[in-house]
């Protein structure tokens, strides 16, 4: 497609030839009549002088114009670049904010996550409490850490002296605090064991460290210190804060 501004230069030279050729043909007809009459006219070549530099006139302000419509355009172009590269830098701004925006929003949610209660210090605490009593009776359905008590008597009196109050049977204690996983256990946890794989709760103790446990055993024995894998682990609780 031609475009519009170089049609109008090629019509601006076509009109320049087209006076020209004008101006030509009334100097030959001047020059004739001139011949004719043997007379001399000083004003024709003044007009035709005058004619010639309208025609020059005309078509360099049609060059000049066509040349002006040419910067516009230019000019045009280039603010059109300029808006585009503006509208790209908006967006990728746009895109980096929204990417923040999403990261933020992820560090929150993951720091909503719910922590463990750890205290350690207070449950190193009730584990050297708990060692006094090491060597005392066994006895079913006791509670006294001097005259004798089972594995679950043992745990709630215990606990008891530090104004932590457990319920009375391993299965109810199971249900008090915060489960932990195995691998997490700290001193002062209550350890759950079975008899059988996947059976009910028949056991419990408290979690000293170093992979052991202190807890009320059997009449023979007593209370002692085991380790943690004496039986089919069911469960861990930790009670203190």
């Amino acid at each position: 497609m031609i475009s519009k501004l170089k049609i109008n230069t090629v019509i601006c030279y076509c009109m320049a030839s087209l006076i020209m050729l004008g101006l030509i043909a009334s100097k030959a007809t001047g020059a004739a009549t001139s011949l004719k009459t043997n007379s001399k006219n000083v004003e024709v070549p003044m007009a035709e002088n005058i004619s010639y530099g309208l025609v020059a006139i005309e078509a360099s302000s049609c060059i000049e114009k066509t040349e002006d419509a040419k910067k516009v355009t230019e000019e045009k172009k280039e603010d059109s670049k300029e808006s585009n590269k503006t509208e790209d830098k908006d967006k990728d701004e746009k895109k980096t904010t929204t990417k923040k925006k999403t990261t933020t929003k992820k560090v929150k949610s993951s720091s909503n996550t719910k922590k463990l209660p750890s205290n350690i210090s207070l449950g190193k605490e009730i584990v050297a409490y708990a060692k006094k009593f090491i060597g005392n009776p066994y006895k079913r359905g006791g509670t006294s850490l001097t005259k004798g008590a089972d594995c679950s008597g043992f745990t709630m009196s215990v606990f008891k002296h530090f104004g932590i109050k457990l319920p009375r049977g391993g299965g109810s204690q199971a249900k008090v605090g915060v489960q932990v996983p195995f691998n997490k256990l700290e001193p002062g946890d209550l350890v759950f064991y079975s008899n059988k794989k996947n059976g009910s709760i028949t056991h419990v103790a408290i979690y000293i460290g170093d992979n052991k446990i202190v807890h009320s055993r059997t009449p023979k024995e007593g209370i002692g210190i085991n380790s943690v894998n004496i039986m089919y682990k069911v469960t861990a609780r930790r009670v203190i804060k």
